[in-house]
């Protein structure tokens, strides 16, 4: 298991029975002509679907009634609505590469993003704040940037979260369906 993923499994005990964590990551990566993260598949496999605390949410591939490039397509339409109503989206989208590929729901208005490229090494998080607009974390992984939501202890830029992240609350893994 990778670091982080141990670390989040410290603070969130996964589910004693996850919803909808399986699959084959083998078929989604061809289907998405791309490797995933593992720290992604590793979180995704031990937490399945559900919310952190109500707030955060990573989309799972393996609970969809699509394909997973179907299922990611239509996430990244969320950027065309955003430009339609005069937001500049200043990447390239999926499927195009290097491009935005979102992973995560942060109080369902933003949104945790990849961006991708021809070199997984390359990747970097870009957070899509609904009111701030976007903010390049650099290469780090999503697994990181969960941890510095949960423990505060935050390499996260200034006035990237409005408050608290969890507004108070004691993280918790909740399952259930979300299509994120």
């Amino acid at each position: 298991m990778l670091e982080n993923v141990k670390r989040i499994t410290e603070i969130i005990s996964p589910p004693d029975t996850a919803t909808g964590p399986s699959g084959s990551w083998e078929d989604v990566e061809k289907e998405l002509g791309l490797e995933l993260p593992e720290d992604y598949k590793q979180f995704v496999s031990l937490y399945g679907s559900g919310t952190i605390s109500g707030m955060i949410s990573i989309g799972n591939p393996f609970i969809q009634p699509v394909s997973a490039q179907t299922f990611w397509l239509n996430w990244v339409d969320i950027y065309r609505d955003i430009e339609n109503y005069g937001t500049e989206v200043p990447f390239d989208l999926y499927p195009a590469r290097p491009a935005l590929l979102p992973c995560g729901n942060y109080a369902d208005v933003n949104i945790l993003n990849w961006l991708t490229n021809e070199s997984q090494a390359e990747w970097r998080i870009i957070y899509y704040s609904h009111s701030k607009g976007f903010f390049d974390l650099g290469k780090t992984t999503l697994t990181s940037v969960l941890l510095s939501l949960l423990t505060d202890v935050s390499d996260l830029p200034d006035g990237m979260v409005d408050q608290d992240p969890l507004y108070g609350k004691q993280p918790e893994f909740i399952p259930g369906f979300r299509m994120s």
